[in-house]
């Protein structure tokens, strides 16, 4: 990236990205990967942009102050307890994409809009072959690191990462392009702005969702109608047996498009287009 270029964040420089394993010229390639500038703290202009750091091994990102930072990581507590025999197969996503599904356990899911990857690492741990994809540089290379964690890791969950397969790009260009067996399911979780009918519906969300939310509106745009057509269209072509689309409840439907069935939980709703 060239100096007169306006960046699109900063990566803080200090003395933990080396426990990361990376080099000064790693900085480098991820600095022109992002499109920021890597800088040291006390360079750091005033600014809203978001900006990058490595925290006890970590990296993470803040906006305002250190106190408000975003991360991927599927160690934490509140995840982590959702990863048991006894309560990923009540999770709706699970449900809603493996359905009653009992002669391929290890179901070919294609999840296109991989975000933070908490669905899409429930798919893979209840057996699922998950191939996620991401468009958002920044997001893309968080969630990678998260992956990574779990592979280098000696915990119990570290071979639900030999089921996850991660591209960064476009989806509906990854699907497109797609060779090999179509995936049995995709699944689709696309940015739309519902916070004022969530405001109205009463929903409640907690500390960590309001800032993952707040994070992805700094980073991202919201899907236009067009966009939701192709990418419903693009999805249709590609997939065997089935669409499962996650909405907030009360969302107005994908593209338009009334599913044959739906599974809603508190927080989200779960529609499935069988094909």
């Amino acid at each position: 990236m060239s100096e007169n270029q306006q960046p699109r964040g900063y990566i803080l420089l200090g003395n933990d990205e080396k426990k990361n394993g990376f080099s000064p010229g790693m900085i480098s390639l991820l600095a022109q990967r992002l499109h920021f500038y890597a800088v040291n703290e006390k360079d750091l202009p005033v600014t809203v942009l978001p900006k990058l750091l490595s925290q006890n091994n970590q990296w993470r990102v803040f906006t305002n102050d250190r106190k408000t930072t975003v991360g991927i990581d599927f160690f934490l507590p509140s995840f982590y307890s959702r990863l048991s025999r006894q309560s990923f197969d009540k999770e709706n996503v699970v449900r809603a994409v493996k359905g009653r599904n009992k002669i391929d356990p290890c179901l070919s899911v294609l999840d296109a809009t991989a975000g933070f990857g908490y669905d899409g690492f429930l798919l893979a741990n209840a057996g699922c072959q998950v191939t996620m994809v991401e468009k958002i540089p920044l997001l893309a290379f968080l969630l990678e690191q998260a992956i990574q964690r779990v592979a280098c890791s000696e915990d119990a969950i570290a071979d639900i990462e030999s089921r996850i397969n991660f591209y960064e790009g476009d989806s509906v260009t990854v699907m497109q392009n797609w060779q090999g067996p179509r995936p049995a399911v995709i699944y689709l979780d696309p940015m739309y702005s519902v916070a004022e009918k969530e405001l109205k519906r009463g929903l409640k969300k907690t500390a960590a969702v309001k800032k993952n939310m707040a994070f992805l509106q700094q980073v991202a745009s919201h899907n236009s109608e067009a966009e939701d057509q192709v990418l419903f269209d693009t999805a249709i072509k590609t997939a065997k047996y089935k669409i499962v689309v996650k909405r907030a409840p009360g969302a107005e439907y994908l593209a338009g498009q009334k599913p044959s069935s739906s599974i809603e939980g508190k927080s989200a709703r779960f529609d499935i287009y069988p094909l």
